[in-house]
């Protein structure tokens, strides 16, 4: 028998299931009663489900009002944009040339193909999570983890709520085809523009700023990006892993 705790857990990822599989749309009020009669829990279970789903930012609550799912705009993708390609870039000059990075995104690229051979949107947007979340794993940083968790389904809700906009599905398999072979063969260099050129494709945002930190020999930390931040440090412009 579950313990209370494991009970909201639970009931908070199959909340989270079901927004993300479009039960509920964008905008669409979530009360605590809606989910006692669709999900067959406890009003204290509904309540406290709803707190961690709020917490993943598939949902938010105003003073006096009832849960609703989130609803982006073009502010919310830039933003989503710009804080996962720090992120995914940062894991992958960890995790580049990793057995684990390449085993997990050749895994992830066959359920993506068979997902899009049978028209199974929903599958496709999972095997895409997972063919990047190979990245992210392969890093080795815990906290760098930590923080691409906190983005992770408010990135699969605006592929899935916005991107059909801007994308076919289709395009999925050749462009992490793409992505995948450069993993392989590729150098990391390479690697890091093929994935910012994906991520940046994906929700269709305006193309990163691609200027380099100044070249004298020492630089403040300041004048640099934020993944070379993680990396600088004390240490010399030369020195950094792009």
């Amino acid at each position: 028998m579950k313990r209370n705790g494991e009970v909201v857990i639970d009931l908070a990822e199959r909340i989270k299931a079901a927004i993300l599989a479009g039960t509920f749309r964008p905008g669409e009020p979530l009360p605590e009663a809606h989910v006692i009669q669709q999900f067959g829990c406890s009003r204290a279970s509904a309540r406290e489900a709803l707190r961690l789903v709020t917490h993943s930012g598939l949902a938010a609550k105003a003073p006096n009002q009832s849960y609703r799912i989130v609803q982006f705009d073009a502010g919310d993708l830039n933003e989503l944009t710009s804080l996962r390609l720090i992120l995914e870039q940062q894991a992958a000059r960890f995790a580049f040339g990793q057995e684990s990075m390449i085993e997990g995104m050749g895994t992830a690229l066959e359920h993506l193909r068979t997902a899009v051979a049978n028209g199974d949107r929903t599958a496709a947007i999972r095997a895409n999570r997972d063919f990047h979340q190979a990245i992210i794993d392969s890093s080795g940083h815990r906290r760098l983890a930590q923080a691409y968790l906190q983005i992770s389904d408010q990135i699969e809700f605006a592929f899935l709520t916005l991107n059909h906009l801007r994308r076919s599905l289709d395009r999925l398999v050749p462009e992490h085809e793409t992505l995948y072979e450069c993993a392989r063969t590729g150098t990391p260099e390479a690697f890091l523009v093929e994935l910012g050129n994906h991520i940046h494709g994906v929700l269709a945002a305006p193309p990163p700023q691609t200027e380099r930190p100044p070249t004298t020999e020492m630089t403040s930390l300041a004048s640099l990006q934020a993944p070379d931040i993680l990396e600088a440090k004390s240490t010399k412009v030369g020195q950094l892993r792009w």
